[in-house]
């Protein structure tokens, strides 16, 4: 229950509810270096001018980890969404975030 309220009461939830458009689950594929690379996007919140990636994370971290710490984590995953998106939508502002389960945060990446 806890955890859940501290979803609904996180920035990303407000992200989800004030999106013109979210997508869940969505899959994706890049070429990078000759390479196909698949994936799945948890969460898109599309709006006019910018699109919020928001990434579930289930890691079991310490209360007490540094947001940098959080972030080197998953920042490769994270600029791989970042240059799919970039090249669906090469108009659009790219943002990303992962939102740590366990302890309820929010990072921007």
């Amino acid at each position: 229950k806890e955890k859940l309220e501290n979803f609904i009461s996180s920035k990303a939830f407000k992200f989800m509810k004030e999106a013109k458009m979210c997508l869940r689950e969505q899959p994706f594929a890049l070429m990078q270096d000759k390479q196909l690379i698949h994936g799945t996007f948890d969460v898109l919140c599309m709006n006019d001018d910018v699109i919020q990636v928001i990434d579930y994370k289930t890691d079991r971290v310490s209360l007490y980890s540094k947001n940098e710490d959080l972030v080197k984590r998953h920042e490769f995953q994270l600029n791989l969404y970042k240059q799919a998106l970039q090249t669906m939508y090469p108009n659009l502002q790219i943002q990303t975030y992962l939102y740590y389960l366990e302890i309820g945060r929010f990072v921007e990446v």
